[in-house]
């Protein structure tokens, strides 16, 4: 049974701290399907939380890369639906460079923070979603009694830390 999609969710973000497995290339470097697999997650996220299932990926309409990625950085992607038909998605995504150990030339040295973050990728994708396979998002769940006896446990466990400094 198909139903609305969940208008109010309109773009999702995610944050990657780049890992030694996603080295491709010497100097720490990353290769560029590493940022399309971010793309894909956010996504993937973005269509679960709109729809309650994710979208089947048709193709890239269009991907640029502007930078390269090092191991050691810190991406964040943004996701946002530009054009919402019956089954299908069309998709935009940016990968934004926060913290890098390497400058322009690929040579690793001290830390910098991008402000405003640098723009490493930007692509379109299109996906679909069969009508009936639609579901209007996931289920909500109440979490907060969970995370309330979470924080208590937390709470507990400093107390207790403390007292024994």
């Amino acid at each position: 049974m198909a139903v609305e999609p969940r208008e109010s969710v309109k773009e999702q973000r995610i944050r990657v701290r780049v890992g030694n497995e996603q080295v491709h290339y010497m100097n720490g470097l990353a290769a560029g399907a590493f940022v399309l697999q971010l793309f894909g997650d956010a996504g993937g996220c973005l269509s679960i939380r709109r729809e309650g299932i994710g979208g089947a990926l048709v193709g890239y309409d269009t991907v640029d890369i502007f930078y390269p990625v090092h191991v050691g950085d810190l991406v964040e992607v943004v996701a946002r639906n530009i054009r919402v038909g019956n089954t299908s998605r069309q998709t935009e995504y940016y990968a934004y460079l926060l913290l890098s150990r390497y400058d322009e030339s690929g040579v690793q040295g001290r830390w910098r923070e991008f402000d405003p973050p640098m723009l490493v990728a930007h692509a379109i994708s299109t996906s679909v979603i069969a009508k009936e396979n639609q579901f209007g998002g996931p289920l909500i769940v109440d979490s907060t009694e969970r995370n309330k006896r979470s924080e208590e446990k937390i709470a507990r466990k400093k107390r207790r830390l403390q007292q024994e400094l």
